[in-house]
């Protein structure tokens, strides 16, 4: 049987940061200028502009192509 890695969303990859830089959702909101449900619906993989998931990406210090697309 072959691995094959789980796909991850941008939700999945924006969740992921934060946690690697120890931040909890309402520090992202701060340093995004969002509010939490913002960063939680986006973690969730709810509608989110692209603006905001600039501000997200900005926040996480991450690239946001890479936020999109992986």
């Amino acid at each position: 049987m072959t691995f094959t890695p789980p796909e991850w969303t941008p939700g999945d990859r924006l969740r992921a940061q934060r946690e690697r830089l120890g931040l909890k959702i309402s520090d992202i909101a701060q340093r995004a200028g969002v509010n939490q449900e913002t960063v939680i619906n986006a973690e969730k993989d709810r509608s989110t502009t692209e603006r905001t998931m600039v501000k997200l990406a900005e926040a996480l210090e991450a690239p946001v192509e890479w936020i999109r697309n992986g």
